[in-house]
């Protein structure tokens, strides 16, 4: 399917390659492929408003995933529409949000139109010879992130200028055929990820549906799904969490303590990627030695532990496994060590159950930074 480009050392050439392009690549600048729109000032002589059903008005908070989400988008009226001149979407457009959250890109459809955007959406309108779906790809590459960002406006809301925009450098093929083929095959795996991410919410959506079942329901002593086996042995209690775990935190460990290796240091931001299952990369660490000298003196989370969150990201909980070895920041997190009388997996998903969670958003302190104590 691909063929190395090491033996192409003098021309501009991906890594990987189909084998039947042979020719270099060469850079361009966005402006150079592209005709680049703003929205403009609205005349205010046209009564600009929103209706209930209308013309779809597309804004950056509309774009999810790099596609538009026309289910979520404003409306103006028709008279509206055709006064923007400036702002009208057409069929294979791409919008390239310059405004607050730099960098969404989606590409607009005939599903979508007619639509307007606003001036936080510029509108990349390229010429015949150049691939939607390929130039749309390009925009999404890590490296033209970053030097978007690096160009922003210093000011209360990060931007971007049409010249500054119009200034990104992309790599091109020399054919619209290798451009449409690298296209298919990215958008092939696109669809296979869209296929399974509508499989993984069918799962989560199932999965809710029966934790509603299987645990009791607000006032009730029983759920309303129980396995036969346990049918007749009687109501379910409601007790303390402090009955089967000793809730604390852990030993502050000072900043100056912090190495860059060693063993992880988890704060919020980290537990949360724990919790998900997320791969990342640890900022924090602190030296074996410091570890050790905890573990003797302190204790440090063992197996079937919990960890919540306890500022900020409420209601996130992670459960220790057996071979997990790091330490965690005192405050942010709150320590449930396990000790008697109930299975540290039924309480992984106890915890996850609308019973305890609304039980957390409620005792919650209503600053502007979420707060659960170890009291609470």
């Amino acid at each position: 399917m691909f063929m190395s480009s090491k033996t192409i050392t003098t021309q501009l050439v991906p890594k990987l390659r189909f084998p039947e392009f042979l020719e270099g690549w060469t850079e361009s600048r966005l402006n150079k492929i592209s005709d680049l729109i703003t929205k403009g000032t609205t005349p205010t002589s046209i009564g600009f408003n929103f209706v209930l059903e209308g013309v779809n008005f597309i804004k950056v908070e509309n774009i999810e995933n790099h596609n538009v989400n026309i289910n979520s988008t404003l409306k103006i009226s028709l008279e509206c529409h055709n006064h923007l001149k400036r702002s009208q979407l057409k069929n294979g457009d791409i919008v390239f949000s310059i405004a607050g959250t730099i960098g969404r890109t989606g590409i607009i459809t005939d599903k979508d139109l007619p639509a307007n955007t606003n001036q936080a959406l510029s509108i990349i309108r390229l010429k015949k010879e150049q691939n939607i779906k390929f130039v749309h790809y390009l925009l999404n590459l890590e490296k033209i992130n970053r030097y978007s960002f690096r160009m922003l406006s210093v000011g209360a809301q990060p931007n971007l200028s049409l010249q500054q925009v119009g200034a990104i450098k992309l790599n091109i093929p020399p054919t619209k055929q290798e451009q449409q083929k690298i296209a298919d095959c990215l958008s092939s795996l696109d669809e296979l990820i869209t296929t399974q991410s509508q499989k993984l919410k069918t799962l989560k959506d199932h999965k809710k549906g029966l934790m509603q079942n299987l645990f009791p329901a607000n006032g009730k002593t029983s759920p309303k799904l129980r396995f036969p086996e346990f049918e007749n042995a009687g109501e379910w209690e409601v007790k303390p969490v402090s009955k089967y775990f000793n809730v604390g935190s852990s030993k502050r460990v000072l900043q100056q303590d912090w190495t860059d290796k060693g063993i992880p240091f988890y704060r919020t931001r980290e537990l949360v990627s724990l919790s998900d299952n997320e791969t990342f990369s640890s900022e924090i660490y602190i030296s074996e030695r410091l570890y050790l000298e905890l573990l003797r003196n302190y204790e440090v989370p063992t197996e079937g532990d919990f960890l919540i969150s306890g500022v900020g990201t409420l209601g996130v909980s992670y459960q220790v496994k057996a071979n997990d070895k790091f330490y965690f920041k005192d405050g942010n997190v709150i320590w449930f060590k396990l000790e008697r009388g109930i299975k540290s997996d039924y309480f992984k998903y106890c915890f996850q159950s609308n019973f305890v969670q609304k039980q957390i958003f409620a005792k919650s302190s209503a600053s502007t930074v979420g707060t659960y104590t170890i009291q609470n």
